[in-house]
Parts: structure tokens; C-alpha cells; sequence
């Protein structure tokens, strides 16, 4: 059961949130439940949200029961240990107020919210208590409570609140809006942010220091305006710069020095389903996005350098062109949905370090007319540096504006929180509810999991659990496919790649027919135990030449293993199965790239239908 609440003034109704019902994410605010966990908090555009919003109660998780609508409100039955508490949700044009009850003394309240978000600006007190997001910032206020920030929860907490507590929820674009929604704004002034040749800046978050403490912000409209309470001894500072840096203060006008404008990472396909795509780019000062498609406008209504855009309405196997604008940009783009038959993907894997590398093998898939891409991981050399991001989207700009890519995390990733924001997935486990995902494209079941998660760690046994659950679901569909970055299996001498065992069983058990891997750069195929491993790593990063080695092993069930070569897969549904090719782009030796083996089939294998 899934219920959907909307907190915020662009879709409240008569003052009144539209609760329950099926509602499109978007305008200032979404809440989100399921099985009567209140598991998002979004302003619409999926990145700044609080998330998994708990209640702990005398230490313990208050776990639901039964939950129910009662006068406008979603009231939750359940307990806290052996503790019966009652939980209910209220939300208004604005805010939500959450209420917690019990027949038995509360001797100690926690909230426990996970900020969604890119280096949140978290602001602790006494009573009330501020999250500045990226696009929307949160005030909390509970009589008697506290805040602290650790291990990535912002926590509230109240001690002797006996029977009943109340916390108010407001959301706002910045925390000047939700200061004056709490009514603690006496007095505002307007000032303008421009660039130093006096160019109107918008969509910058503006901070507001205080002898050393954060006070507040506010976020600049589309004119570059902002209203601020000011006082004396204020000193300024940006949120999430990003090559930003204040120059002076001249009175009511803050100067910042700033890049000039332009695509940082062109549109491209950041996701895609069978009746709607995401486009996403990066331009380098916060604009306005909007993409037009078949006499339609849409947007993701934020100011931002970066923007992610849904595309709806569509019908499967849909293709087209859009036209992209960001502020004085304008870029042409190739749309497509996913369609449920005749299936055609390719894979490949370990993009990083060499672009011109990775530009050489997109370039080649670009002509294969395919419905998306897979990526085996490792995408580049350190995630969480932007810049090795700029370098994989340029290299992979006349490939990701055609078809959508479906990644899993590699050890380069670092986990980081570019990568989330990079790529529309869909909703599974961990980090940002897609750590580890699944989807399918018509009769194949695809399971997407993250292997750099260690064996003694909850998180495992957590995705563990999840990945067997998805494995009984994929029983019901004609293929299944998992993939993640570290093989099981190398004949490459010095590479000890780590077997979960664990995983290894279940793929046996429920008959997995293929498993995709990456990291060690080259090509290998094996048939162990009725599933067929296949690992691709050559898509731009350093060749390995282990498998030319004299000391390479040959573990039973080598099928094939190629080294030296740029390349990638390609992936054809026929009648009975899938048919795949290997392809090559490249070949590396001393130093030298041959591209005369362009198109060149290094192996070829077919795995039929359940």
C-alpha cells in the first residue's frame, strides 16, 4: 500500500494538501508513504528530500502495525518494543505536523531523517531545528527538543514528554521562507547577486554568518533577488560553489565571480522507461531548464546548474528528437523509451582514465541503433571528483544523447553522491534507495547489485536479502540478468577477485542465465554450474595482459578470454533467446592503438529462454 501526501503551496487545495491519492512528484513538496513509514519528503525534483523518517521511542523503533485515514490525517497504529504508541501525519499548505501518542509514559522521543541531498547545510538548537537543501530547506520545532547531525542522520530528540508530542514540519525554497512560515522573521531586505560584469545570478544559495554560526540563506530568483533579515556583523558566504566565489559586497548588491555559461555536461539520457525518459545536463551557471518534445514543454521548475527533466506521456519504443534550453543554450537530443520486444542493449565497462579511449568505443556504439546501454562500473577514475565526471559525460556525449545507460557502482565510484545524482534509476536498496536496483525490458529481468559492499556488514545482509526477493520475482520472466563490478572468476594471474558465496549459491538455485561483470580490464567468459559469467572491461580504462601471461590459470568452465582489446557487447532478443556479439573497437600493443580491428567479432555466444 502506498500512500502520497502533498506538502506544499503549489499543490495544496483550498489550504488543504491533496491526501491520499496517486500524484505526480512535483511543485514544492511530496510526502511519501509506504506501509505507513513516511519514506520521503521531496520539493519535486527527487534530490533534495528527507528520507527515511523514523521515530524511536524510549530507544526503541516504533514498527507499524495497521494504518488508517481519519479526518484528513494518516494515522499509524504499532509499537516501540513492547510499547503501543499511535503515530499520525497531518499536513496543511504549510507544513505537516507529526503527533505521537501512547497509553504508557514517553520518556524519551527521537526523530531520526536522513537528508537526501549534496552536502546539506544543517543548522542544530534548541526547539527548532534547519536543513538547507540544495532546492528546498526544512524547519522543525518541538517544545523542549534538541538536533544533532551524526553518521548522516539529522536527529531530534525530547526527554519527560510523558503521553503526547507534537513536531512541526515546514518546507520552503530557503530557510528565509521557512523562518517566515514559522513566523520568525520581523524584517527582510532585498539584495541582488550578480556577476562582476553586473549580470543578474540566479539560483545561488546565499549563507548568512553570525559571529562565526551559520543563520540562515536564501536562494536567488530567477532575477538574481533575495530576501535576507539582516544584521549587524552579518558576513556572507555560497553553497555549493562550484567555481562561485563573492567578490565584495556593494551595499544591497553581493558580486560574485563566476564562469562564464555554457554546457558542462551536454543533455543527455539519464533514464528511461517504456512511456517516459529523463534528460539531464550541467550548464555552468544556475539557469532555468526546459525540454520541448512533440509540441510539449517540461521542467523540473528549479534554478540549478544542474537539472534532471521528465519526459511523460510517451509511448513504448517511442523515439524522437527534443529540443533542450538552459538560460541562452539551446541543444538538439535524441529521445527514446524501452519497448517489450525485439530487445536490443549493449554492455561494456571500465570507462575511466583514458577519454579519448572511451570517446573511440561510444563513438562505435552510437552506431549500433540500441534501446539503452549497460555499464559494468568503474565509470571513472575518482567519483567523487566533478571534474572526472565532466571528462566521462564529453567522452560519451554522441552516445548518452541517443539511449539511456544503466550502471552499477565500481570501487572508483567511491559511493559518491555524483553518480546518484547523475543517473535516473530505478527505486531498489541503500544509498539513496539505488545503491542496488532492478527493471526489466520486456521478457528479461534485469537485477543490478553493488559488490563493494563487505560481507561482515549489515548493508550486506540487507542487499542480500533484497537480491533473493528480486530473484523470485525474475522467476516469471523468460531471462534474468544480474550484473554488478567484481567477477567471481579470472584466469588473469594476481587477481584474487572476492567470491560471494552467498551470491554465487543463489544464482545457481534460481537458475540465473547470465551474470556481467567488470574491473579487470579484458574479456572473459565461463560457464560454471549452468550460469554464464561474462566479464567486459574494456572501455577506455588501462588494458590488462594478464591472460597473455605464462602464468595464467584455466579454470574449468573457460569458455573464452581476450586481452588487449577496446570493446564492448552487443545484445540481440531473437525468437528463442538472446543472441551476443563481441565486438572490438581497438587493439592495444606497445603503446600503439589499432583501430584496423574496428568491427571485428571476438567472440560470439547464444543463451536461450527459460
Amino acid at each position: 500500500m502506498t500512500l502520497i501526501l502533498v506538502v506544499g503551496l503549489a499543490l495544496a487545495l483550498n489550504g488543504m494538501c491533496a491526501f491520499p491519492g496517486d500524484t505526480t512528484l512535483k511543485g514544492m513538496g511530496t510526502a511519501e508513504f509506504r506501509e505507513g513509514v513516511l519514506v520521503n519528503l521531496a520539493p519535486g525534483n527527487g534530490f533534495d528530500i528527507l528520507k527515511d523518517f523514523e521515530v524511536v521511542i524510549n530507544r526503541k523503533k516504533f514498527l507499524p502495525e495497521d494504518w488508517r485515514l481519519n479526518g484528513g490525517a494518516l494515522v499509524v497504529d504499532g509499537k516501540a518494543g513492547n510499547l503501543k504508541a499511535e503515530v499520525s501525519y497531518r499536513c496543511s499548505g504549510k507544513n505537516m505536523t507529526v503527533e505521537v501518542s501512547s497509553p504508557d509514559k514517553i520518556t524519551e522521543l527521537r526523530f531520526l531523517v536522513e537528508p537526501c541531498d549534496f552536502e546539506p547545510l544543517v543548522i542544530r538548537g534548541i526547539n527548532r531545528h534547519f536543513i538547507q537543501g540544495r532546492h528546498a530547506a526544512y524547519g522543525f520545532e518541538m517544545p523542549g527538543s534538541r538536533s544533532f547531525f551524526m553518521a548522516g542522520k539529522f536527529i531530534i530528540i525530547a526527554r519527560n514528554v510523558k503521553e503526547k508530542a507534537k513536531l512541526d514540519v515546514y518546507v520552503g525554497k530557503d530557510l528565509e521562507s521557512v523562518k517566515r512560515k514559522m513566523g520568525l522573521v520581523k524584517s527582510e531586505s532585498e539584495l541582488s547577486v550578480v556577476d562582476t560584469k553586473g549580470k543578474p545570478l540566479p539560483g545561488v544559495v546565499v549563507v548568512e554568518n553570525l559571529n562565526g554560526k551559520v543563520v540562515s540563506a536564501a536562494q536567488a530568483d530567477e532575477n538574481g533577488k533575495l530576501k535576507i533579515s539582516l544584521q549587524k556583523g552579518v558576513t556572507f558566504s555560497l553553497l555549493w560553489g562550484e567555481g562561485y566565489e563573492i567578490q565584495r559586497v556593494n551595499g544591497s548588491q553581493i558580486v560574485v565571480k563566476a564562469p562564464e555559461n555554457g554546457w558542462r555536461w551536454h543533455p543527455y539520457i539519464s533514464g528511461a522507461d517504456y512511456n517516459r525518459v529523463w534528460v539531464a545536463f550541467r550548464t555552468w551557471r544556475p539557469t532555468k531548464g526546459v525540454v520541448m518534445f512533440g509540441g510539449k514543454e517540461f521542467s523540473d521548475n528549479v534554478i540549478d546548474t544542474f537539472h534532471n527533466i521528465e519526459i511523460d506521456g510517451l509511448k513504448e519504443g517511442e523515439t524522437g528528437e527534443a529540443i533542450v534550453k538552459a538560460g541562452d543554450l539551446e541543444e538538439k537530443i535524441s529521445l527514446r523509451t524501452l519497448k517489450r520486444s525485439n530487445i536490443r542493449f549493449l554492455v561494456y565497462g571500465d570507462t575511466r582514465t583514458n577519454e579519448s579511449w572511451h570517446e573511440m568505443v561510444c563513438k562505435d556504439m552510437a552506431e549500433e541503433n540500441a534501446d539503452f546501454v549497460i555499464h559494468t562500473g568503474d565509470l571513472v577514475e575518482s567519483g567523487d571528483l566533478i571534474e572526472d565526471w565532466d571528462k566521462f559525460f564529453k567522452a560519451g556525449r554522441y552516445l548518452f544523447d541517443k539511449v539511456a545507460l544503466f550502471p552499477t557502482l565500481g570501487n572508483h565510484e567511491r559511493n559518491s553522491a555524483l553518480y546518484y545524482q547523475a543517473f535516473t534509476l530505478r527505486r531498489g536498496g541503500g544509498d539513496f534507495d539505488k545503491r542496488w536496483y532492478s527493471y526489466t525490458a520486456g521478457d528479461i529481468y534485469f537485477i543490478v547489485l553493488d559488490s563493494n559492499v563487505s560481507e561482515e556488514s549489515s548493508t550486506y545482509k540487507i542487499e542480500t536479502e533484497w537480491l533473493e526477493n528480486e530473484l523470485k520475482k525474475a522467476q516469471s520472466y523468460k531471462f534474468t540478468i544480474v550484473y554488478f563490478h567484481h567477477p567471481f572468476f579470472t584466469n588473469s594471474p594476481n587477481r584474487e577477485p572476492t567470491l560471494k558465496e552467498e551470491w554465487k549459491k543463489l544464482l545457481e538455485r534460481y537458475k540465473v542465465q547470465l551474470v556481467l561483470n567488470g574491473h579487470i580490464h579484458h574479456y572473459e567468459r565461463f560457464l560454471i554450474n549452468g550460469v554464464m559469467y561474462v566479464t567486459t572491461g574494456g572501455g577506455g580504462a588501462p588494458l590488462g595482459f594478464g591472460l597473455l601471461s605464462a602464468n595464467r590459470t584455466h579454470i574449468p568452465g573457460t569458455e573464452k578470454g581476450i586481452a588487449g582489446f577496446l570493446h564492448y557487447i552487443v545484445a540481440q532478443e531473437k525468437k528463442n533467446g538472446i543472441e551476443f556479439t563481441v565486438k572490438a573497437v581497438a587493439r592495444y600493443d606497445w603503446g600503439k592503438i589499432d583501430r584496423s580491428v574496428e568491427g571485428k567479432t571476438l567472440d560470439e555466444f547464444f543463451i536461450p529462454f527459460r
